[in-house]
């Protein structure tokens, strides 16, 4: 009999969906963080990526030079080229940096 009463008692059911609630608001803060590291690390190598071809570009005929030039603007940015891949198209007129980059994230 007592335990029948205990079950039907709603005594306690708020502390169970406070504890729901906050695993699902930690779970989408560990989610935002994450994501907020991916996006700045994004920002930050596209940034140094248009500079070292902006700088490089303006040696294109010479693809040698274009290349040390790139080089220099990715290590002052604090990257090294094993994140960055260098092509010349068109002849050697057009140069591309592509920027690829495994992100340690914090919660995932």
């Amino acid at each position: 009999m007592k335990i029948r009463r205990v079950l039907k008692s709603n005594r306690g059911s708020s502390l169970i969906l406070y504890c729901l609630l906050l695993s699902a608001l930690c779970g989408f803060s560990a989610l935002a963080v994450d994501c907020g590291v991916i996006i700045i690390e994004k920002a930050k190598m596209q940034n140094c990526a248009d500079s070292a071809v902006l700088a490089g570009a303006q040696e294109l005929p010479d693809l040698n030079k274009t290349a040390e030039i790139i080089e220099e603007y990715v290590i002052k940015n604090g990257y090294t080229m094993d994140d960055f891949t260098i092509t010349f198209e068109n002849d050697n007129n057009v140069v591309r940096v592509k920027a690829n980059k495994q992100v340690d994230l914090y919660f995932a």
